[in-house]
């Protein structure tokens, strides 16, 4: 057997370890798809009452677990993927990421350039 190729009992593993995994992942989209979908739905059913209008506290809450729970499925999804050794990455967003970070340090540069320039004495005069 070619020592490059994987034996059929490794390859028959590592099929068992991706099943299981996609089962994983598959499971809790899903419940995170219909907890995001319920709270949404209560949310545009909230708007439509005057009470609702009176209190976008509520709203603001719905806002933020929608958030919070799409963010849960994303990070669930991508460590599960990366395990397995199929993680995304998105180039574009790594691209504004390292241009977010370079635009940070020169504006922290700029910061601390203008901190130690001397400042124009004032004489007091108007």
């Amino acid at each position: 057997m070619n020592p490059a190729q994987p034996s059929p009992a490794t390859d028959s593993h590592s099929t068992r370890q991706l099943s299981n995994a996609l089962t994983q992942v598959d499971h809790l989209v899903q419940q995170g798809c219909a907890e995001i979908s319920a709270i949404a739905q209560l949310a545009l059913a909230w708007l439509e009452t005057p009470k609702g209008h009176r209190h976008m506290d509520v709203v603001a809450r719905a806002l933020q677990s929608i958030r919070d729970s799409a963010e849960t499925l994303a990070d669930y999804a991508g460590t599960e993927a990366q395990a397995m050794g199929c993680g995304f990455e998105d180039a574009a967003e790594m691209r504004r990421a390292e241009a977010a970070e370079a635009a940070a340090k020169a504006m922290a540069h700029l910061f601390e350039r203008r901190a130690n320039m001397p400042m124009p004495a004032q004489d007091g005069s108007s």
